[in-house]
């Protein structure tokens, strides 16, 4: 399973992760989570990692692992 980890960045960092067979189930799950409510989603290393942006700032990270990361 590949593991999708979005952290938000602040004072109170928090962290929520979702699992799936398949990486295109989670990027297409955060676009459109992020979507509904408000963020934007940037992709720095493509179908790997990136930001999460609201009215054009930085408020939080996401990153995918391979099912390889997950057992370390």
């Amino acid at each position: 399973m590949f593991t999708l980890t979005v952290s938000k960045l602040g004072a109170d960092t928090k962290q929520a992760k979702a699992q799936a067979s398949n990486v295109q189930i989670l990027l297409d799950h955060l676009e459109a989570s992020a979507g509904r409510n408000g963020f934007t989603v940037e992709h720095v290393q493509p179908r790997d990692n990136g930001r999460l942006l609201r009215d054009g700032k930085l408020v939080g990270i996401w990153f995918i692992s391979t099912p390889n990361e997950n057992t370390k």
